[in-house]
């Protein structure tokens, strides 16, 4: 997007556009162009690590301004290598391993994500 990534699924759920909003709005409002949090959701589906950069990602950028932010996001040589003016576009996943120093994962990290979309297929059939 213009002014930096987002994942589309959480795009989809601040606009109101995704299965689980409900969920999502249990805890977090839409407040014009940004998002607050409603209610803490805690953390007992995130594993120590994610909770430990989530809170120094938070740490980090607590006072930063939104464009500063943004300015920042526009030097990820993923969203440059990707970015198309005016446009939600994919920034494909080998993009976001080789920026965050995986490349010698990547094959692997591919593999468990291909494996990850075909038994969520899956499983999503037989319901």
């Amino acid at each position: 997007m213009d002014y930096g990534p987002v994942l589309s699924e959480v795009l989809d759920l601040v606009n109101g556009q995704h299965a689980d909003e409900e969920i999502w709005s249990a805890f977090i409002r839409k407040d014009g162009y940004a998002v607050a949090l409603e209610k803490d959701p805690g953390v007992l589906s995130l594993s120590k690590y994610e909770i430990e950069m989530l809170t120094s990602t938070a740490e980090r950028y607590r006072d930063i301004d939104d464009w500063k932010i943004v300015e920042e996001t526009h030097t990820f040589e993923e969203w440059k290598d990707n970015i198309s003016q005016g446009t939600s576009t994919t920034i494909a996943l080998e993009d976001i391993i080789r920026a965050v120093g995986r490349t010698d994962d990547l094959p692997d990290i591919l593999k468990e994500a291909k494996e990850t979309v075909v038994l969520s297929r899956l499983v999503g059939s037989l319901s």
